[in-house]
């Protein structure tokens, strides 16, 4: 590759992608109407002194949100900044640039320069990927980590530092989404496609485990003290597993006429919730959560499927919120991306200078993700953390349908 070649369609994609993002910001105009969520009044709280609380269902949390720490980081530009949300949009638009990046790296690595650049380009104008960047939310952090720890492991060989390096990032990436925990299975089955045996594979994903293990405990630590108990991260985990099993569960976070699963819950239940304390809440959720699944099993095994399908395509309920105009954009950018998609999986499973291992790595984290992902419930914006990733496969498939139409592709 030219290095000199590849430096600056980084940083032209670094500049469309920032571009793009800054346009949207002025476009929808939340700088002065910010789409807050749950981590806003949580910052503000740490900010007023109060520490890291939150008040749900008339309850005070203090390990309730799936983001402990971007609750944090909203916090500290908040108090930079003045709570200037255009500042705060403008860091987001920052991130998402930056993370063309390790995008191209991992593209480069897997298949070629030219699909690299491509896929920049379509991570420039993913709708999806634009609006959260405006968004007062985790999502642009979680994506721009998911894309670091991936390319630190691809190009980590047998170097320790950069695993040791991966570890530390995938432990602060779960401090903003525990999500990413599932990249310690998928990197195992990266280093046994690579051949290195069971034995080193499983040692170095270990220590994968035990350097994350290291970055959170401090928090964990924290939920113990307060708790007098061990809960992994979030207390809200309890409720995020009851919302997609339970009674009037759809598969998303709204029944399927569209309410919130909690809404039509029965008035007994609701005021059990209500009395509890946060524990209390989160063993009531989880409780009656796996009390459902034991009760119905054949009903969980479809639902778990029918969030698999939704994780990967639409569900009634997407995009209700948003103009219908939105959502049918998206659609079809989507079906794009997919159609190219599997014309990359095909190209790729003939083509002798694609690095498989890394290619099934990226499959691996799909597949893991998007399955531990539908034992709670999903959302179209839980795809859009890897669609990313998903883009580098699609941007090989239209590289390589255009490319054939001047050389024979191998198959």
């Amino acid at each position: 590759m030219n290095n000199k070649s590849a430096a600056k369609k980084i940083v032209f994609l670094i500049l469309l992608v920032f571009s793009v993002r800054v346009a949207a910001i002025f476009i929808l105009g939340w700088h002065i109407n910010p789409d807050t969520w749950e981590y806003d009044e949580i910052a503000l709280n740490i900010l007023s002194g109060k520490g890291y609380v939150y008040n749900h269902f008339n309850t005070d949390c203090y390990l309730f949100g799936p983001s402990p720490l971007y609750a944090y980081f909203e916090a500290f530009i908040h108090f930079l900044t003045g709570k200037n949300y255009f500042l705060l949009e403008m860091i987001h638009a920052a991130i998402a640039a930056l993370a063309v990046i390790p995008l191209f790296c991992i593209a480069k690595k897997i298949f070629d320069e030219k699909t690299a650049f491509i896929s920049g380009l379509l991570y420039c104008l993913h709708p999806g990927l634009v609006v959260y960047t405006v968004k007062i939310h985790e999502f642009t952090l979680v994506a721009f980590f998911i894309l670091m720890i991936t390319c630190i492991l691809l190009y980590s060989e047998n170097k320790i530092r950069n695993i040791i390096l991966a570890g530390a990032l995938l432990g602060a990436g779960i401090l903003l989404r525990p999500t990413l925990i599932y990249i310690i299975p998928s990197f195992f089955v990266y280093l046994m496609l690579k051949k290195n045996g069971f034995k080193k594979a499983a040692s170095k994903t270990l220590l994968i485990f035990l350097l994350a293990g290291c970055v959170i405990s401090p928090w964990i630590y924290r939920g113990y003290k307060l708790c007098g108990r061990v809960i992994f991260v979030t207390s809200s985990s309890g409720w995020l597993f009851w919302r997609g099993n339970n009674p009037g569960a759809s598969g998303t976070a709204l029944t399927v006429d569209r309410k919130p699963i909690f809404s039509v819950a029965d008035e007994n239940f609701k005021e059990k919730v209500y009395s509890l304390d946060e524990t209390g809440q989160y063993d009531f959720f989880r409780s009656e959560a796996l009390k459902y699944i034991r009760e119905n099993p054949k009903k969980f095994f479809e639902n778990t499927a029918k969030k698999f399908i939704y994780f990967w395509f639409f569900s009634p309920q997407t995009g209700f919120t948003y103009p219908s105009g939105w959502l049918l954009f998206y659609m079809v950018i989507y079906y794009f991306l997919a159609l190219f998609f599997i014309a990359g999986l095909y190209f790729a499973s003939g083509a002798g200078a694609i690095d498989k291992a890394a290619l099934g790595f990226l499959l691996s984290i799909f597949i893991i993700i998007s399955l531990g992902q539908s034992f709670f419930y999903t959302e179209m914006r839980h795809r859009w953390m890897i669609e990313p990733l998903l883009m580098i496969i699609s941007a090989y498939g239209i590289s390589a349908i255009f490319s054939a139409r001047d050389k024979k592709l191998p198959r």
